[in-house]
């Protein structure tokens, strides 16, 4: 009866569907499930309003009054509300894909970069393995060199002066 009133809905479930996270699947169904319960309740009324047999009203109640109720009743017309928003909407769209394409690209641009990372350390002889020469080579920010102009206490990385005012403040805080 209503098909007319609701001709079709804008969004395509089964693809959204395929892009909703396992862990949020209950909270989609129970959107789809409500969204379907709205259409179903909307398609259940009728399209028009519906008929009044104002004959018998009129043996029960003053003639008068049922005519001018018969006249508003049937001068009464609802408007299906305009559609505003579409064109908003779609220029959203369009806004927002641009930004998600942008966000792919460059994306594909970081996965590139990674994997070009991850095939040099796949290849690369592991670290325990290698001699210090070969770690200096392969992994120069690792820091294995001491300076000995400036002494360190292992794991070399705080200096010597560094480590002995730390060790002072922890004598005076225990004392």
């Amino acid at each position: 009866m209503a098909a007319r009133r609701i001709t079709a809905s804008s969004l395509d479930w089964a693809e959204f569907a395929k892009k909703i996270p396992q862990a949020q699947k209950p909270a989609f169904v129970a959107l789809k499930n409500k969204q379907d319960n709205y259409v179903r309740q909307i398609s259940a009324l009728p399209e028009a309003l519906p008929k009044i047999d104002f004959s018998s009203y009129k043996a029960r109640v003053s003639a008068a009054m049922v005519d001018d109720f018969q006249k508003k009743y049937e001068s009464l017309k609802i408007p299906y509300p305009k559609d505003t928003l579409t064109s908003s909407i779609e220029s959203q769209a369009v806004e927002q894909k641009a930004e998600y394409e942008k966000f792919v690209a460059q994306s594909k641009t970081r996965i590139q970069g990674i994997n070009e990372e991850l095939a040099k350390w796949n290849a690369m002889m592991p670290i325990e393995e290698m001699n210090m020469e070969e770690a200096l080579t392969y992994v120069p920010h690792l820091n294995l060199v001491v300076n000995p102009e400036k002494p360190t206490l292992w794991p070399h990385d705080k200096d010597y002066d560094e480590w002995r005012k730390m060790v002072e403040n922890m004598e005076e805080e225990h004392h």
